[in-house]
């Protein structure tokens, strides 16, 4: 029964670094489908979402390490990052998804217009579709298949609606699993201060 706190502890906190590292998979996975399908690479808010991706699943690597091997300064490590991560993981999300139509329009028409005459129509090419929308009649070349049968739609009527759903269940997931950051660090927090009932009492920090 002596061991029971630490397997507990121990195990329940390695159990919420798994589930961070599939959030943070999920969180890629959306970011990385809207950015190929847009191709905006400038797009800050995905770009954003992608960085939070990255460094929860290195930050969950972290904790999963110390948790099993009861590491006592990996654990503070892991305490002082999973907090920094909560205020950016938070900020970016409420951004993400505060985002309006007008605002989400006004990014990629910007992102549109910073991509070369080469990647304009590549894109173009791509999703079949001819420029960004009626005010952006660039001096690129439509796809040829566009030319010929004349019913290619605008590139913004194609990708507003996967990037719009992106940034809201990018921002969505990572909102929510935010405020459970809490307590993975107040779960490190006991489990850092308890003794490791098969070390010897001099290994104990």
């Amino acid at each position: 029964m002596a061991n029971f706190p630490y397997s507990c502890l121990r195990n329940t906190l390695g159990a919420l670094n798994v589930l961070y590292m599939i959030i943070g998979l999920v969180i890629l996975g959306v970011a990385g489908y809207a950015r190929g399908v847009a191709k905006f690479t400038n797009l800050a808010a995905l770009g954003a979402l992608v960085a939070v991706g990255v460094i929860l699943l290195l930050i969950a690597v972290i904790g999963f390490i110390a948790a099993i091997k009861h590491h006592q300064i990996l654990l503070f490590v892991y305490m002082i990052l999973m907090s920094l991560l909560f205020i950016l993981d938070f900020i970016i999300s409420i951004a993400a998804l505060a985002l309006n139509e007008n605002q989400q329009y006004l990014l990629l028409k910007n992102a549109f217009k910073g991509l070369t005459a080469e990647d304009r129509k590549n894109l173009q090419a791509r999703l079949h579709c001819c420029n960004f929308d009626n005010t952006t009649a660039l001096a690129d070349h439509c796809p040829d298949l566009c030319n010929k049968q004349q019913n290619c739609k605008l590139c913004y009527d194609i990708v507003k609606e996967p990037i719009a759903l992106a940034l809201k269940a990018g921002g969505g997931v990572g909102l929510f699993f935010s405020f459970t950051f809490f307590l993975a660090i107040y779960i490190a927090r006991q489990f850092r201060n308890l003794k490791d009932p098969h070390s010897n009492s001099d290994s104990f920090l």
